[in-house]
C-alpha cells in the first residue's frame, strides 16, 4: 500500500513516466524516427532541393506530387526532412536559409 498523498491512485502508483524525446513528425530516416537536431547541417538531396524549389515556386504538395511522379504524403516526408535539415520551422523560413527570399527591412522605432 501507498502512502496517502504520494500521487498514487487507487493505491497503485503506475509505471514511473519520463518525459518523450521531441521527435519530428511524419519524417523518417532509414532506420526509425529523427530526434529534432540530429539532421541539422546535412546536405539536402536532390529529390529534397526539387521539393522545395518547386514549393517556392507556389506550387501546393499535391501539384509538387503530380509534377514529380511521387504521392502526396512523399512530398510532405521530403519537406518535413528539409525543413529538419536547415533547422527552421516553416517553408518561408526554409525560403530564407536557402537566399531564396529576403526578409523585408525592420524599420526602427523613431
Amino acid at each position: 500500500m501507498t502512502a496517502p498523498g504520494s500521487g498514487a491512485v487507487n493505491g497503485f502508483a503506475g509505471p514511473a513516466v519520463t518525459p518523450a524525446p521531441s521527435y519530428s513528425p511524419r519524417a523518417r530516416l532509414t532506420g526509425g524516427w529523427f530526434l529534432r537536431g540530429e539532421v541539422v547541417g546535412k546536405p539536402l538531396t536532390a529529390r529534397e532541393l526539387e521539393c522545395l524549389a518547386r514549393a517556392a515556386h507556389g506550387l501546393t504538395d499535391q501539384a509538387i506530387a503530380i509534377d514529380m511522379g511521387v504521392a502526396k504524403n512523399t512530398v510532405r516526408n521530403r519537406m518535413t526532412m528539409v525543413l529538419a535539415k536547415l533547422g527552421v520551422q516553416t517553408r518561408i523560413e526554409a525560403f530564407i536559409a536557402m537566399g531564396w527570399l529576403t526578409p523585408p527591412a525592420i524599420e526602427a522605432a523613431a
